[in-house]
């Protein structure tokens, strides 16, 4: 019975999050470290928004064994509806994906740039590569041969 599954709970607002671990002080001084160096995840940033560790009461929710902790947090998750627990535990990529994908598709959309010689939009890690195509290279040859004739 190494496992621990504990509770963050901010002393201003209602929301909390619910971790697990086998040393909680190693844990908590993990965070506390992280929130420091100005990690930005949703976690750390609302715990540096919201008055550091100070401002956080810790409580521990139960112990179980190693083998059973993802279990048995997945439970508590459930339970409690956490408002700061991004990841879930045993949840698989399937899943993450079906329940993030508008998230994706926003960010997709944002990464898109148009080339002004070939009137296309492109993805921005593509767009490199377009650049050494023939298509773009005479349409480039044909707009500069236009602006040198006007």
């Amino acid at each position: 019975m190494n496992g621990i599954i504990y509770k963050l709970k901010c002393k201003s607002t209602d929301d909390f999050y619910i971790g697990s671990t086998k040393n909680l002080n190693k844990a908590l001084q993990n965070i506390k470290c992280l929130v420091k160096q100005g990690r930005n995840t949703p976690l750390f940033d609302f715990i540096r928004n919201n008055g550091g560790m100070d401002n956080f009461e810790k409580s521990i929710i139960l112990y179980c064994d190693n083998d059973k902790l993802d279990n048995f947090k997945q439970q508590q998750i459930n339970l409690l509806n956490p408002s700061l627990n991004i990841r879930i535990p045993l949840q698989t990529r399937r899943e993450y994906n079906i329940k993030n994908r508008e998230k994706h598709n926003a960010y997709k959309r944002g990464r898109k740039i148009e080339c002004i010689y070939c009137n296309k939009i492109y993805a921005r890690d593509s767009i490199n590569r377009h650049y050494k195509t023939k298509k773009h290279l005479i349409n480039k040859a044909k707009h500069e041969i236009k602006i040198i004739v006007v």
